[in-house]
């Protein structure tokens, strides 16, 4: 009964976030004909695949297992979280960008101190970039 009501679940899953079966079956890494059975009830998902749908899609386990509750997972805290971060490396960048102009005054330590603030520069903005990926995902 369970599994039955899992396979209704899956489907109204993949219709409200319009995706589709060979979609969702890959990124749970099982057939696509392995996922058509979940859909219409005629096997029941693993363990594995029911933890990758809601981890990747940020799905509700106790709708998606029992029906109870959102569809998707509150994500305001992680957002929250991820806001403070954007905002430290802000400001990190910032107080690096400033470091280094003020090297430019000090051309005894210039080189070693720019290229170790450059590193420190990049590593940073590449930081932000992937809080900026993963939070538009």
């Amino acid at each position: 009964m369970i599994t039955k009501q899992i396979g209704d679940r899956l489907l109204a899953l993949r219709k409200k976030l319009n995706l589709t079966q060979a979609y969702l079956a890959d990124i749970s890494q099982v057939s696509q004909s392995n996922y058509s059975k979940y859909e219409k009830n005629s096997i029941e998902p693993n363990y594995s695949f029911l933890t990758k749908i809601i981890e990747k899609l940020e799905v509700n386990p106790e709708w998606l297992l029992f029906g109870k509750g959102n569809i998707t997972r509150d994500t305001s805290a992680k957002q929250s979280i991820n806001s403070i971060e954007i905002e430290n490396l802000k400001k990190k960048v910032f107080d690096l960008e400033m470091q280094i102009a003020d090297l430019k005054y000090d051309n005894s330590k210039l080189q070693s101190k720019v290229i170790q603030l450059s590193e420190e520069l990049l590593d940073s903005y590449k930081k932000l970039m992937n809080f900026k990926i993963n939070s538009n995902q």
